[in-house]
Parts: C-alpha cells; structure tokens; sequence
C-alpha cells in the first residue's frame, strides 16, 4: 500500500522545456587566451583596499614652527599634519587626539595636554584617503610646566592618533645684556650712528679752545693799553730850580 502511494506521488507530471534555441555550455565559444587572466587583474585593480588604522605605517605626522628663533617670552605658533601614508586608506576621528611635548635633553618642560585637560572621546568616524591630509594649530607661551621662561634651544614633538613625528628644534633667545661702560660713558647716551660719545668731547674742545682764544685776546688788548699810554718825563738835574746858600 505505502509502495502504490509513493508512486503515485512521483507520478506528477514533469515540468519539461524543450531544447529547441538552446545552447549548450559546451557548444558556447571560449575565451582568447589570456583573456580570463586581463579580467582577473583588472577586477584587482578596480578593487579598493580596507582602510586600516593609524599606524607609522599608514600615517605621517610632522610639526612646524612660525620662526626658528623666537625671544624669550614671546608665545610661539605650533602647526601639526597628519597624512596618509601610501595608498591604502586610514579610518580615524576627528582632529582632536594630538599633543605636543617641548623637552631639552630628554627632560620633558611643558605638554599641551596638561592644559588641555582630558579628550572626549568621539564616535564620528572619519576616513582619510591616500594623498589626503589635515593640519591642527597649537600656540605655546614659551614658559614651563612651573611657570618660569625658557631659554636656549627646546625639541618639539607632536603625537597624533599615537604616531609620533620627528622632533625639530627652535632657539629661544634670551633678553641681550648690556656691555660694561665706564662711568664717563654712562653718563652720556649713544645715539644710533654710534657718536654720541664723541659728540660731547667734540663741544667741550670747542669750548675750552674758545676760551683760550678769548684769553689770548684780553692779553692782548692790555698789552696794547700798556703801549699806548704816555710816558713820564724824566728830570735832568738842570731842569731843578736853582737856590742861593748864602
């Protein structure tokens, strides 16, 4: 019974197309060669890579500074790059995951984050194509961690998304001292040429030669004074009245 059942299920009718206007794989024509290899490659290079994450390998940071000699005490501007690295591209986030260190000698002076405070973290998700690139601007007072002000050369580093740039070096000038003078150049002020020195011992020449001319005249105007006043007449014994003795 079960048998007559089950052929009676498979006696259903096949749904059967006809053959007519088709092609058998076989019958179809092939590929040049070396076509199926041209296709392979050009779907490779159609393709684009995963972006990955930051990484010396994937990423380049680098920072600048607007002068390489800045006086002491003047605030310095700070600019740090971030760019992809090769042709892959690099998921990230915003531009907020940065610091920069200033250090002499491996001892570390002043770090933005220490004035920044912490980062919020942000879910945004940002991706960086190859050849692409963004920059962050930061501004130092030129003081350290304490408060005091730097002088002398300082390395600045910057770290973005945990990828270190190469270090570069500013000079920060100290304030110029003044030369030791002698108390009779103190007292006189320099002009720019250099002459203000000299300029007052010039006038006091002048002065004391004036005075030397004015003496040499008065001299001699009494000299001639002298010459020009009569003489007094002198008496010869004859010129004595006579007296009688008697």
């Amino acid at each position: 019974m079960e048998r007559r059942t089950s052929r009676r299920r498979r006696g259903l009718p096949l749904a059967l197309e006809p053959l007519e206007g088709r092609q058998l794989l076989s019958a179809a024509r092939t590929l040049p060669p070396g076509a199926a290899a041209e296709i392979a490659s050009q779907s490779l290079r159609n393709a684009r890579p995963a972006p990955q994450s930051p990484s010396p390998h994937t990423t380049r940071v680098s920072v600048s500074a607007d002068r390489p000699i800045v006086p002491s005490g003047e605030p310095v501007r700070l600019t740090i790059t971030q760019a992809v690295a090769g042709q892959t591209p690099v998921n990230t986030g915003p531009m907020g995951n940065y610091d920069v260190v200033i250090s002499r000698r491996g001892r570390e002076l002043w770090r933005y984050s220490d004035d920044r405070g912490p980062i919020l973290t942000s879910h945004v998700l940002v991706t960086l194509q190859p050849g692409e690139s963004r920059q962050a601007t930061v501004t130092w007072d030129g003081r350290s961690r304490d408060g005091s002000i730097v002088t002398g050369p300082v390395e600045i580093r910057a770290e973005v998304d945990r990828v270190s740039s190469p270090p570069i070096t500013i000079q920060l000038a100290g304030p110029s001292t003044p030369s030791p003078t002698s108390p009779r150049n103190s007292l006189v002020p320099r002009s720019p040429s250099g002459r203000g020195a000299s300029q007052p011992r010039a006038a006091a020449n002048r002065a004391e030669q004036l005075r030397q001319r004015q003496a040499l005249q008065a001299a001699e105007a009494r000299r001639l004074s002298f010459d020009q006043r009569p003489a007094r007449p002198s008496r010869s014994p004859l010129d004595r009245p006579f007296r009688w003795r008697g």
